[in-house]
């Protein structure tokens, strides 16, 4: 089956991050392209309480009647951990890439 088959390869690319004045563990947003298929945006990234890593906090919608409604969520711990993965390795990067104009470059 045709579903199938893209399930069991599972790609997060085109990953950008855009910081924000740290508030109550909230770092930035994410976007990035799911399966060079999907775009998928307005991801908070927020640090993880106890400091272990990064957490994705996905967009809701808010209907008139106060109903909460999820927009896009991973439905799977495969989908999760690969989405994982991709965003905190983007923002390593970054921040080391930030670190190192900071300090004036590898070589001092």
């Amino acid at each position: 089956m045709a579903t199938e088959n893209v399930m069991n390869h599972i790609s997060v690319s085109e990953v950008e991050f855009i910081p924000c004045r740290p508030h109550n563990g909230l770092i930035g947003f994410i976007s990035c392209v799911l399966n060079n298929s999907i775009y998928c945006g307005g991801i908070a990234l927020y640090t993880r309480i106890d400091g272990s890593g990064l957490r994705a906090v996905f967009p809701t919608k808010t209907l008139s009647s106060g109903k909460i409604i999820k927009i896009f969520y991973p439905v799977n711990k495969k989908m999760g951990d690969a989405f994982t993965h991709a965003v905190e390795c983007k923002y390593l990067d970054m921040m080391n890439s930030t670190s190192k104009r900071k300090s004036g470059g590898e070589n001092g």
